[in-house]
C-alpha cells in the first residue's frame, strides 16, 4: 500500500511538471507569435454578456476553491463589442483567473460598462478583487515578460509571467487596452478596454 501511495504521488508530480512546462511552452508562443504579427483575429460583433458569464463560470470552480465569491453585472447600454471571439475570452479569462487565484475567501466581481476609446465608443471590463493588492513596486513591472508579482518558492501558480503581457498586447491588437489599479491589502482592479465598433479595431 505505502509502494502505491509513493507511485501515485510521483505520477501527481510528473503530471504537474508537464503542466506547468505546456503552460510555460504555450505562452512563449503566443508572445512570440503576437510579436511577429502572425496572430489571425477575426474580430465581430459579439454578445458580451454571454462571454462574460461563460468566462466566469469556467473560473467558478477555483474561486469556489478559495472561498470566494463571484458576481457578474453587465450594464444594459453596456452592448456588444467588436473583437476576436476567442482573444477577447483569453483576455477576460487571463484576468479572471489571477484574481481568483490570488483572492482568498474574498470576493471578485466581473463588470462591463460603456466608455470612449479616444474618440471612438468602447467597453470597460473591470475584473476586481478583494485580493493581497499589489505594490507600487510591482505595479511597475507587472506587464514586463517573465516578471511575476509573486515570486516565492511556494507560488501556487503556473507560468512564466507571460499571462498579462500577452493579455494587455492582445487588448492592444484588437484595438484596446488594459490598466491596473491596487492597493496593498485592499486588493486590484484590472481594466480592460475593447471597442464597440469595427472603426479602431485592427489586426495585430
Amino acid at each position: 500500500m505505502g509502494e502505491m501511495a509513493t507511485a501515485a504521488a510521483d505520477l501527481g508530480k510528473i503530471r504537474s511538471s508537464a503542466t506547468h512546462l505546456l503552460t510555460l511552452i504555450n505562452e512563449l508562443l503566443d508572445l512570440s507569435r503576437i510579436e511577429a504579427g502572425k496572430v489571425d483575429l477575426n474580430p465581430k460583433s459579439l454578445d458580451l454578456e454571454k462571454l462574460l458569464r461563460e468566462t466566469m463560470e469556467t473560473v467558478s470552480p477555483m474561486v469556489a476553491k478559495n472561498g470566494s465569491r463571484a458576481h457578474v453585472a453587465v450594464a444594459p447600454e453596456a452592448g456588444a463589442v467588436f473583437a476576436d471571439e476567442m482573444r477577447a475570452r483569453q483576455c477576460v479569462l487571463n484576468l479572471l483567473s489571477n484574481a481568483a487565484k490570488f483572492t482568498k475567501n474574498g470576493t471578485i466581481a466581473l463588470d462591463a460598462r460603456r466608455c470612449r476609446i479616444g474618440a471612438d465608443p468602447g467597453v470597460a471590463i473591470a475584473v476586481r478583487d478583494t485580493g493581497p493588492g499589489i505594490s507600487q513596486e510591482n505595479l511597475q513591472r507587472l506587464f514586463q515578460p517573465f516578471m511575476q508579482v509573486d515570486n516565492t518558492k511556494t507560488r501556487a501558480h503556473d507560468g512564466a509571467g507571460l499571462g498579462l503581457v500577452i493579455t494587455r498586447r492582445l487588448a492592444r491588437a484588437m484595438g484596446g487596452d488594459v490598466t491596473v489599479f491596487s492597493e496593498v491589502g485592499k486588493g486590484s482592479t484590472f481594466t480592460l478596454y475593447l471597442p464597440a465598433r469595427a472603426t479602431i479595431a485592427r489586426a495585430a
